[in-house]
């Protein structure tokens, strides 16, 4: 991953205080343990809490088992790819997702009216295959 397309994240522990974090390493966890890559203290938050997976082009949040959940734009999550302008919710703490060049790493999925290939039995097929 190319760094100008590494997040960084927005972290407000407190309404009124935020700082940036640069996510270089494959692997960075969220937690209020001191082992942590980034130590939340709040009450609210596991010792280990989450973690964010770099898997180029994407970035991945995963719950790891918290008491409270990870929500990603106000909806519980156990595993989701993260998007510019995305915004975490660890206990009271929030995070925004900011990208670099984000434009490449926004995705959307095109919903499918059928499955191709696949069409349901009608009621005489579905009799004939039970004799």
């Amino acid at each position: 991953m190319s760094e100008s397309t590494t997040p960084t994240l927005r972290i407000q522990p407190l309404a009124s205080e935020h700082y940036l974090y640069k996510l270089t390493s494959p692997r960075t966890t969220f937690g209020r343990s001191p082992a942590n890559d980034v130590m939340l203290s709040d009450i609210r938050v596991s010792r280990f809490h989450a973690a964010i997976v770099l898997q180029p082009p994407f970035a991945l949040v995963e719950d790891v088992g918290s008491r409270n959940g990870v929500l990603l734009n106000g909806h519980a999550v156990m595993h989701a790819a993260l998007s510019h302008g995305d915004v975490l919710t660890m206990g009271d703490c929030v995070i925004h997702v900011v990208w670099e060049g984000h434009e490449a790493q926004h995705i959307e999925a095109e919903a499918l009216s059928s499955i191709p290939g696949w069409r349901p039995a009608s009621v005489d097929e579905s009799n004939e295959t039970r004799k």
